[in-house]
């Protein structure tokens, strides 16, 4: 696969899917009365063009102004604590094995799909 601007988005968009899942068992929601709150873990990347650090608590693609660049991606991670995991280049991996167990092409996928919104 190789990494675009339309594939860039994806991971990006997968990422999304994935950093909302986090729950914590030990929270409490008083208007609700419900324990334990499901949230967006916050992911953090580098702009590649300023060097600047940034988190987000949303989706990637509306903590900057700018395109996603793949440079960008590759740079995602969930911060926890002293460890960082790089989400962006295990969700590059994922796609690359996926592609190349089922013979799919991912940038052909995405054209195709962009061509249909």
């Amino acid at each position: 696969m190789k990494l675009d601007m339309q594939t860039a988005n994806l991971i990006c968009d997968l990422e999304y899917l994935i950093g909302r899942k986090c729950f914590n068992p030990k929270s409490y929601n008083g208007w609700t009365n419900v324990e334990g709150l499901l949230y967006r873990y916050p992911v953090t990347f580098q702009r590649i063009k300023d060097g600047d650090k940034i988190k987000a608590e949303h989706k990637v693609q509306y903590a900057v102004a700018e395109e996603i660049t793949p440079e960008m991606v590759e740079s995602l991670r969930y911060k926890m604590g002293v460890n960082e995991l790089y989400i962006g280049k295990g969700l590059i991996d994922i796609l690359n094995e996926i592609e190349r167990r089922y013979g799919l092409d991912f940038n052909n996928l995405e054209k195709e799909y962009q061509s249909k919104l």
